[in-house]
């Protein structure tokens, strides 16, 4: 069972309330905890992806959690946690996205890949 206050907040939020709304748009999304800072940055990297985000989005948050300590191994790992939850083809089409905010562009390297076979 929730507390009265933390069930009052659901409710709140469920309905739309609107000083609940600004409140969410207001929460600080900055902290000094390296923790918090990678974590918020890894899950927003995974909402990204359900959200079919553009290279830029990914730029960003993705230096963001870099800069918190995440590693591109963490930032990958996210893909495969998320996949059932979003499906493939989302994980398939932020994959690149997301290594090209890391440095490696999966699309130029496939080019040269075909280049590189007989006949291409």
């Amino acid at each position: 069972m929730l507390p009265p206050a933390l069930a009052s907040r659901f409710r709140a939020l469920t309905l739309g309330d609107p000083s609940m709304l600004a409140a969410l748009l207001a929460w600080p999304t900055e902290t000094d905890d390296p923790s918090t800072r990678r974590a918020a940055s890894l899950l927003r990297i995974a909402v990204l992806v359900g959200l079919d985000a553009g290279t830029p989005v990914y730029q960003r948050e993705v230096n963001e959690a870099l800069a918190a300590g995440a590693t591109p191994e963490e930032i990958y790992d996210l893909l495969p946690t998320i996949a059932s939850l979003v499906g493939t083809a989302l994980v398939m089409a932020a994959a690149p996205r997301i290594a090209l905010a890391l440095g490696y562009d999966v699309d130029a390297a496939m080019e040269s890949m075909d280049a590189d076979e007989p006949g291409g």
